[in-house]
């Protein structure tokens, strides 16, 4: 490439280490968060850094570039309301508990009733919401309603939350640890015999 082309060109700095499990099948399959570009933002990566579609077909986490090409376009308003009305879906403990479980496998609303422990009526109700952002399917034998995921991407996000919080608990237990290492010495006379 001749030096006026180049110029203006993004350099990327490329981090494997930035996504926690992701595989590692050589420099060609890239987390969208380790590509950092120094100078102005451009719509694609260069394409030193773009995925094959051979590799990014390798990796099945949802940390990988795809072969969709790379925007930093402004994202709609219509699928900001879309992940907004999975998360409200998701927004509640007892629907959080029935995708984890439904992660395992198939499971019937009575399986489910029996494993969380809460009325027919209750689990009624939060199934209807899951089922009305297709989250999840369901199917009849006999008189039994089987269920399961949809999608289990929303399980690995659901993953990714859990650590997400693991990580702020042991941030804050740090803090304190810290806090309680500065702290001066308790006065013995203050503490119970």
């Amino acid at each position: 490439m001749p030096e006026s082309a180049s110029s203006g060109a993004a350099k990327a700095t490329i981090s494997q280490s930035a996504i926690p499990h992701a595989p590692s099948a050589g420099p060609e399959i890239l987390p969208l968060r380790a590509l950092a570009y120094e100078g102005r933002a451009q719509r694609r990566p260069p394409a030193s850094v773009a995925p094959s579609t051979e590799a990014s077909t390798q990796c099945n986490t949802i940390f990988a570039v795809s072969n969709i090409p790379f925007q930093l376009e402004p994202v709609p308003d219509s699928l900001r309301r879309f992940k907004a009305d999975i998360f409200q879906a998701l927004a509640h403990p007892t629907r959080i508990a029935i995708m984890e479980l439904l992660g395992e496998g198939e499971l019937s609303a009575g399986d489910l009733m029996e494993r969380l422990g809460i009325e027919q009526a209750n689990i009624s109700q939060h199934l209807a919401v899951l089922r009305s952002k297709q989250l999840v399917w369901n199917r009849k034998a006999g008189n039994q309603v089987f269920y399961s995921v949809r999608d289990p991407i929303v399980n690995q996000v659901l993953a990714l939350m859990r650590l997400y919080f693991q990580r702020r608990l042991i941030e804050a237990r740090e803090m304190l640890d810290e806090i309680n290492d500065s702290a001066p010495p308790a006065d013995p006379s203050l503490t119970d015999p």
